[in-house]
């Protein structure tokens, strides 16, 4: 072979040279490719369907149209008393969601509501009986045991499955918009509305008791001072803890309000069957016709 036939052989192929090489192996190309569709259609249906209910909340102080004035009024007052009567009104609601997905507070709700095996050893869902489907090779439903799962390990197993489909996110128009997602419509519904409703509860709980300690400690400070003008500041406050304490035990929605409550998921959110389809066969097409591509570089440039 010539210098110059080695020459030309090195020079990049023309597009046309290309187009005529790939055009030969179309049949293969397109085989292959629909061979990848028919995987992608049998992936897409062997995956079990899942459906999100979403729930649209917005912060309940943040709706009060008087939130901050006890906070406002008495923020002197409590300075001098030495307690703190700061009115963090969004911050609560940034520290709520937080707790939302906190281990604490969801080991206490997984176990509370018995989610245990929904979460870890369910697979699908029977519409027709409304029953969920259970892996036996992770759940034995005789002896009512998971299998190959200690029991230190399912509270974290359960707790990952839970928040790796649970969605918090915040609109721009403040408003709150939480989702959960499982293979059953009606454990969607629930649990995402059990989670609102015992977030609400424990941050009540919570304030409860804060306004139960401050009550305590003023009436220990009352108990202490023989300053008339102080007593008046510790009476002042104590009337106003107590106003606040009860405010607060009345809150059917403590901390977040109901705007448009968990819906029920009526429609499959996933998995998106079209979609793994679509890109089952441009993967399998992408594939072969780059190893093509590579045969015939190898091939022209012997």
């Amino acid at each position: 072979m010539t210098n110059s036939t080695l020459s030309m052989r090195k020079e990049p192929p023309e597009f046309g040279e290309l187009v005529r090489f790939m055009w030969s192996a179309k049949l293969v190309i397109l085989g292959i490719s629909f061979a990848c569709a028919i995987m992608g259609v049998v992936l897409a249906l062997s995956l079990p369907s899942t459906y999100r209910s979403t729930a649209i909340l917005a912060s309940t102080q943040s709706l009060k149209s008087n939130s901050g004035d006890i906070g406002g009024q008495l923020g002197g007052l409590a300075a001098l008393a030495g307690i703190s009567a700061t009115n963090d009104n969004g911050f609560k609601t940034e520290v709520a969601l937080a707790k939302l997905v906190s281990k604490s507070f969801l080991y206490k709700f997984i176990d509370d509501n018995d989610l245990r095996v929904p979460l870890l050893a369910s697979d699908s869902w029977d519409p027709e009986t409304n029953t969920l489907h259970l892996d036996n090779e992770i759940y034995d439903n005789k002896s009512n045991k998971f299998i190959n799962l200690e029991e230190s390990k399912q509270l974290w197993e359960a707790y990952i499955k839970l928040t790796d489909s649970l969605t918090i996110d915040k609109e721009k128009s403040g408003l709150y918009s939480i989702s959960y997602e499982h293979h059953s419509p009606y454990i969607a519904q629930d649990i995402l509305k059990q989670l609102v409703v015992e977030l609400n509860a424990t941050m009540q709980r919570y304030d409860i008791d804060q306004a139960k300690k401050s009550i305590e400690y003023l009436n220990n400070k009352l108990e202490q001072t023989n300053v008339s003008d102080m007593q008046v500041v510790f009476y002042r406050l104590i009337e106003e803890q107590t106003k606040q304490k009860m405010l607060t035990e009345i809150e059917d929605e403590y901390i977040l309000t109901t705007i448009d409550p968990p819906s029920f998921p009526d429609e499959k959110s996933g998995p998106k069957r079209a979609f793994i389809v679509i890109i089952c066969t441009f993967l399998g097409g992408l594939l072969v016709s780059m190893i093509y591509l590579v045969q015939f570089y190898i091939a022209r440039n012997k």
